[in-house]
């Protein structure tokens, strides 16, 4: 849980547990490659439309350093996908896993110096979904994905008061 009740002492936040957060990828990995494959298959304008959109946004975040807003339209870009013929359950069960994982990436946003390999690799994605290639949506997934490794550990060193093994 986020938070941690210790009777007669008090309520804390609690630490981000790194073990947590190796677990949380790898449901979120499982869920989002279903979706994104899913997508690939079943391409459609509109689902290119809106993906567009939100990438034309996203674009306009970083020109504006507005990572606020960016982390809510990379939230909207990976919903979009998951919600693509489906129900929001996947998105709801996705998110839920992910939960730890955000509170790492909203630490680390302001820091984040290739912020704008997020829209980079949103291009990329929805230039692979138009052309139907399943294998590179799911290879260029896995890497944005794992992009919360890159700065996990400078993150620990930053601030290891926010975290447990």
């Amino acid at each position: 849980g986020f938070v941690s009740i210790l009777p007669q002492a008090g309520t804390y936040v609690s630490r981000i547990c790194v073990r947590d957060l190796e677990e949380s990828q790898f449901i979120r990995e499982s869920l989002e490659l279903g979706s994104v494959r899913w997508a690939v298959r079943n391409f459609t304008p509109e689902l290119s439309e809106a993906l567009e959109d939100l990438l034309e946004q996203q674009l306009k975040c970083v020109k504006q350093e507005d990572w606020q807003q960016l982390w809510r339209l990379d939230e909207q870009f990976h919903k979009t996908i998951a919600e693509f013929k489906h129900t929001s359950q996947v998105w709801k069960i996705t998110k839920n896993a992910k939960a730890h994982m955000d509170r790492v990436v909203r630490l680390a946003y302001p820091w984040i110096e290739q912020l704008s390999m997020i829209t980079d690799h949103h291009q990329r994605l929805v230039k692979l979904m138009r052309q139907g290639d399943v294998a590179g949506v799911e290879a260029l997934m896995r890497e944005h994905l794992g992009m919360i490794y890159t700065f996990l550990d400078p993150m620990i060193e930053r601030n290891p008061e926010y975290f447990s093994k």
